[in-house]
């Protein structure tokens, strides 16, 4: 009977230390970067002219915009969690560069005056920037040990809108920055996010990933204007989690 006890104790023990060693950790904390190239969707409220539209499409760029956040996950299970987080977005776009001509000539959507030239090779661009803060919910379903899908929702505070000049002659380059007040922007909007990534180096203690990520808005910038913009943004993030 002894010996039964014994053996049943030692039984139990190692049974509850098996399962102390595979116990998932519930909660993770982390930080990422979302290096990205965003292009905005043109839309046109009236279809009167949409030559408007197409001059607008073929003149503007994708422009590199760097998005960021810190959060919170939690374990459901091996399989699937859950994370809320707080961070920036910086959407955006810029125009091809184009060579100034001589005379006067306001470009009325940017209020800029292009003066009497005197000075050859003027070229200019105009960089739009949306500065926000977000609040990303993302659900993560991991395939394997490596390889995972995420997606969700993420709650975007518009909080400042800029513009800025690059004016390039044969001898400097010129920058000016100014507010966009002309505007009315939402103050408020949603995004959607798909992503795959992959952990390149995981531990007990900490995961190195890298996904490739898809971002767009769920309504338009402007709340109501004749030519208006959905961001799409596509890139890389990459984390840390511990």
């Amino acid at each position: 009977m002894k010996t039964q006890l014994i053996t049943f104790i030692l039984s139990l023990a190692t049974i509850t230390l098996s399962a102390q060693s595979t116990a998932i950790k519930k909660w993770n904390f982390g930080a990422e970067a979302f290096p990205n190239y965003t292009r905005e969707r043109i839309t046109q409220k009236s279809t009167e002219n949409n030559g408007n539209q197409l001059i607008y499409h073929n003149n503007e760029l994708a422009k590199f915009c760097i998005s960021g956040q810190v959060y919170a996950s939690y374990n459901f299970n091996s399989k699937t969690s859950l994370s809320i987080g707080l961070g920036y977005q910086n959407t955006g776009n810029k125009t091809r560069e184009t060579q100034l001509t001589y005379g006067d000539y306001i470009d009325t959507r940017r209020g800029f005056i292009y003066g009497d030239s005197t000075t050859k090779g003027e070229n200019l661009i105009f960089k739009f920037n949306h500065h926000n803060i977000q609040i990303p919910i993302f659900i993560k379903y991991n395939f394997t040990r490596k390889f995972y899908v995420r997606s969700g929702i993420s709650t975007i505070f518009n909080f400042s809108n800029t513009s800025t000049s690059v004016l390039r002659t044969d001898d400097e380059t010129k920058r000016n920055t100014d507010k966009q007040t002309s505007t009315d922007y939402r103050t408020l909007n949603f995004s959607g996010n798909l992503g795959i990534g992959y952990s390149y180096f995981k531990s007990s203690k900490l995961d190195l990933y890298v996904q490739a990520n898809l971002e767009t808005t769920f309504m338009q910038l402007a709340k109501d204007a004749p030519i208006n913009r959905r961001p799409i943004s596509f890139g890389l993030i990459i984390g840390a989690r511990i």
